[in-house]
This record gives structure tokens, C-alpha cells and sequence, in this order.
């Protein structure tokens, strides 16, 4: 089967590419390994399988040791053949291939000596493809939503409802205008959290919208109605042209039940002064 680009992807799944991009990495990043090791499959072994109605399971597992542990507890013998595939390429291979409904990736060995599989992640290809879907039909519909609105609308949502309660609330709701309305008033109210925000005195950066701001950011979300954010992680964004000449990102999680981010855009000036130039806030 011919590998498909990312762009044909996107079209055959009813997304785009950069929202494809975006739900590889966060699956990526929630993957201890960048690369795991699963059976090959021989054209006989292919021809001789019985026909199933059902999408198959991928199991791939942290080390060739392990996997040819579980080969033996199970009976399959110590002939398996295996080979290295990076975690993105089987990722990227379930949702270009129907056929394959699930990835199973194995944690490392605990000693266990039972028969089975033992603790692993399990992604399913219809989970994926839902998300990209609903999350590309979202966004959609919100972008024709607030094409029409003036900036003093979307300022006006309620700050006493900028909650990670309320957020949770919208996502059961089917008005996609008032989720939108939502991340639009939180990144501003975000965007002027940074603004507001003065390093101390004798700090190593002094200027305007200062990278240490996203410690006030997560410290402001904490005490207006997100009570569990916390910065999960930072991105080295350099090589990434989406992201329009950004350096870092910083994530911060709004610890809520349904997925919310708040990602800074890290900018570098002539002088080398990193400092955040943009807010975004996205599900």
C-alpha cells in the first residue's frame, strides 16, 4: 500500500493537516518511547491466517526482549521475527490502514510471568478518527460563527465564567459558537495577564511580556476558576513553520475533565531577548 502524504491523509479522514499534525504529537507525547518493535508478518504467515471480519491489533513493545518474552509465554516459539518501528510511522499507519483498529503499546517489563499482554496504552484508529473529525467539524463551524463578530463581542463573555467548571459544561452542549467564544475570551483574558505582568525588580528580564510570565499565567488560572493547571510542557516550535517564527511553547494544561490549553507563543527578538508574543487557547 502507497504511503500517503499528510495532506492526503487529512482529505481521506475529513480533517486538516495541521489539526492531524496536532493529535499525532499529543498521542506522541503521552509514549514513554519514540521507537517500539512489533512481529513481522510473512506472506505466508499473511496467506494463511484466517479471514476476520475485524480490524487487527498491533502490539508493539519497548524492547526485542520483551516481545520475545510475551512470544514465549504464549506459545508462538522464539523464531518470531521483529522488526524497529517508530512510534509516529504506526501511529500514522493505523489511520491510513482500515484494517488495523488498535495499537497496543506494551510498557516496559514489570517481571511479569503471566500469559498476555500486561500494562500497555491502548489507541484505538476509531477514537482517532472521531477526534480529528469533531475537532475539524469544530472548528469549522466556529470559525463561520465568529467571522461575524467585532472584537468587543467576544470580549464580552462573562470572566466569572471563565471556569474550568464551565468549560466542562460547554463540551456536553451542541453550540459550538459559545465554546468558541469561550477560548477567545480566555486567551485575551490571558493576553492581558501577560501584559500586566512586571518582573521583580533587579530580574534578569525586565522587558515587556516577559517569558517568566508564564509562571504569573499559570499562577492566575489556578486562582480564577482552574484550580488544577499546571505547565506541562515546553516545545521546541523553531523548525515549525505554524507556528510563525515562534522559538519555544509553552503549554500550560487547564486541568480540566475535557482537554484545554493554553499554549504562549515564545518569540526571540534581534538582541536574543526571548518574550511571548501570542496566546492561544485550544481544546
Amino acid at each position: 500500500m502507497p504511503t500517503p502524504s499528510m495532506s492526503e491523509l487529512a482529505v481521506t479522514l475529513g480533517t486538516t493537516p495541521e489539526r492531524l499534525r496536532t493529535v499525532v504529537k499529543q498521542r506522541l507525547s503521552q509514549l514513554p518511547r519514540t521507537h517500539y518493535y512489533v512481529f513481522r508478518i510473512t506472506s505466508e504467515q499473511r496467506a494463511s491466517a484466517p479471514a476476520r471480519n475485524e480490524p487487527r491489533m498491533i502490539a508493539a513493545f519497548p524492547t526485542p526482549d520483551d516481545a520475545l518474552a510475551f512470544a514465549q509465554r504464549n506459545g508462538y516459539g522464539s523464531n518470531a521475527q521483529l522488526r524497529s518501528v517508530a512510534a509516529a510511522d504506526l501511529l500514522l499507519r493505523m489511520l491510513t490502514d482500515p484494517n488495523i483498529g488498535t495499537i497496543l503499546f506494551v510498557r516496559d517489563n514489570t517481571g511479569e510471568t503471566e500469559r498476555g499482554f500486561g500494562p500497555a496504552l491502548k489507541l484505538k484508529r476509531a477514537n482517532l478518527v472521531a477526534e480529528l473529525q469533531v475537532t475539524s467539524a469544530l472548528s469549522a463551524t466556529e470559525a463561520a460563527d465568529l467571522a461575524n463578530e467585532s472584537p468587543d463581542q467576544a470580549l464580552s463573555y462573562p470572566l466569572e465564567e471563565l471556569t474550568a467548571q464551565h468549560y466542562d459544561a460547554l463540551q456536553f452542549g451542541v453550540n459550538f459558537t459559545l465554546r468558541a467564544e469561550f477560548r477567545v475570551a480566555l486567551a485575551q483574558a490571558v493576553e492581558q495577564v501577560v501584559d500586566a505582568y512586571r518582573p521583580p525588580v533587579g530580574s534578569v528580564d525586565t522587558g515587556p511580556r516577559s517569558i517568566f510570565a508564564t509562571a504569573a499565567v499559570e499562577t492566575w488560572l489556578k486562582e480564577h476558576g482552574f484550580p488544577h493547571a499546571y505547565q506541562r510542557r515546553w516545545i521546541d516550535v523553531a523548525d515549525d513553520p505554524a507556528w510563525g517564527g515562534a522559538v519555544e511553547l509553552c503549554e500550560i494544561d487547564g486541568g480540566t475533565a475535557n482537554r484545554l490549553l493554553v499554549q504562549l507563543a515564545i518569540h526571540e527578538d534581534a538582541s536574543g531577548r526571548q518574550y511571548i508574543k501570542r496566546v492561544n487557547v485550544t481544546a
